[in-house]
């Protein structure tokens, strides 16, 4: 199964029964929300889809790191996700992320962080972007006008 991120503005989820051969779910995202598109080989005919997701939303500055990195792990356990998104774009002292944030917050147990309209307003970011695999930048930039990639493919139950 794949899933593909992408960060938008608008919040609008649709579940696709019927308009397709493979299960898929579509969210678009506001602010650092995310777009999901879910898809498997199996039909939904006879077959029960099911996805545990966690998503955190914005994770502000030291105190909310320090939330996440308690309790994620807890979370995991008991719900054991087949994925966890977190939105850092406010992770460093309110205002956008750096690498060390982004490194605590995957440490942490994000598969995913997504980014926002602060997606900027930390500099250092430009610093390491391009090979930050797991971090995602809103996709609504024009195309070669800004670093990083605005979705990301992470596969799952393999």
């Amino acid at each position: 199964m794949s899933l593909v991120f992408l960060s938008l503005r608008q919040m609008q989820c649709t579940w696709l029964r019927g308009q397709t051969s493979a299960p898929c779910f579509f969210c678009r995202g506001n602010n650092g929300n995310i777009n999901v598109s879910v898809q498997s080989e199996k039909t939904l005919e006879g077959n029960v889809f099911q996805m545990r997701i966690i998503f955190v939303g914005d994770v502000v500055g030291t105190s909310g790191t320090r939330m996440l990195e308690e309790y994620l792990p807890q979370l995991k356990r008991r719900y054991r996700p087949q994925l966890t998104v977190v939105n850092g774009e406010n992770a460093t002292r309110g205002r956008g992320i750096n690498e060390a944030y982004y490194k605590r917050i995957m440490k942490a147990g994000a598969d995913v962080i997504t980014m926002g309209n602060h997606t900027w307003d930390n500099p250092e970011i430009r610093d390491f972007i391009e090979d930050a695999g797991n971090l995602v930048r809103p996709l609504n930039f024009p195309d070669g006008k800004v670093p990083g990639k605005g979705w990301v493919i992470r596969r799952v139950n393999d």
